[in-house]
């Protein structure tokens, strides 16, 4: 939904449901009554997506520990989070869509060829986010707070808890990509993020890394809105058929001609054909545009992880994203 249709108090019935829905019904109800849904400032053409986040609210004396720069930083942290399961769901819808409409054209072989193209892309997009969401769950953000548990239960003082929580929390925005900067970043061959295509949620003032894996979600995101119109042209076609066909049959049943000429439904076969062919070249010439600027970003992105060589864990993530060196090709 837009923005401007999204209501607090609704988000706050889904926030309830998800917890009685979840492993969080059984925190402690201290905790649970900390819980809270904020909204933030929405911009032209934002979405729900774009304004949710979540709050926790502080008193004394945990206030004293997680301070205001602490919450940002968490904000920071949960509003990239939200952002990677955004793009896995809208991934994971599209599927859902794909198989219906591969199902309904499996003897129109021109719209096939389409599908195919965009089965393809999506692939490559699915493994991008599952790796990068592998990534996060268990070398940054479950490390991380193994370490942050070990550390607190060796501190001596406030002062050493509050130093290891901050600690914690930088250490998951580095990993995370947030705060990492490239050598790239420092060159002088350093290209401008304004470069690059804008994404209606970063500015060029951040980081190269940061700036790029927003562009790459934001291209995943125009990718499945662009989907989603395949699928619906598809499936309206794909109704004129069969309602064509329909007409054929009953008159056949009647004991009369399953094609009258008379009705036009020559021209309008034809009419069919010829709108098949304009499906597939319109979305094929869409889906190939779009799939240059995802691949071309994504090597970019893929050169500047590999001159992050301070984290020895970056390594292992883009070898992961390129194990087969698809990219390097």
């Amino acid at each position: 939904k837009p923005a401007s249709q999204i209501y607090r108090h609704h988000l706050n019935q889904q926030l309830e449901t998800a917890v009685r829905a979840s492993n969080a019904q059984y925190d402690a109800d201290e905790v649970l009554q900390r819980l809270d849904v904020r909204i933030l400032e929405a911009s032209p053409g934002d979405c729900g997506w774009d304004v949710f986040t979540l709050d926790y609210h502080l008193t004394p004396p945990l206030n004293a520990v997680v301070t205001s720069d602490s919450m940002q930083k968490y904000l920071e942290i949960f509003t990239f989070l939200w952002k990677l399961k955004r793009v896995e769901y809208s991934l994971s819808s599209i599927w859902k869509q794909h198989m219906i409409a591969e199902h309904s054209v499996r003897d129109l072989s021109s719209l096939r060829s389409v599908l195919q193209r965009s089965h393809v892309l999506r692939n490559e997009m699915i493994h991008f986010t599952s790796n990068l969401h592998n990534y996060i769950m268990f070398e940054v953000l479950e490390t991380s707070w193994e370490r942050l548990v070990s550390t607190l239960n060796s501190a001596g003082d406030l002062d050493e808890i509050v130093k290891a929580h901050d600690e914690y929390l930088d250490n998951i925005i580095q990993k995370s990509l947030l705060g990492l900067k490239t050598c790239a970043e420092s060159s002088s061959d350093f290209v401008s993020p304004t470069s690059l295509p804008s994404p209606t949620f970063v500015g060029p003032d951040t980081g190269l890394l940061k700036y790029k894996l927003y562009a790459l979600f934001d291209i995943i995101i125009r990718f499945c809105s662009l989907q989603e119109r395949l699928y619906t042209r598809i499936l309206e076609h794909v109704h004129k058929l069969d309602v064509m066909q329909q007409n054929i049959y009953e008159r056949t049943q009647a004991g009369k001609w399953g094609i009258d000429e008379t009705m036009n439904e020559v021209e309008q076969e034809e009419d069919l054909k010829l709108e098949q062919k304009r499906i597939n070249d319109e979305y094929t010439s869409l889906i190939q545009n779009i799939n240059a600027e995802y691949r071309n970003l994504f090597q970019s992105f893929l050169e500047n992880l590999q001159t992050a060589s301070e984290l020895e864990n970056l390594r292992f993530l883009r070898f992961r994203l390129d194990f087969n060196l698809f990219y390097e090709c």
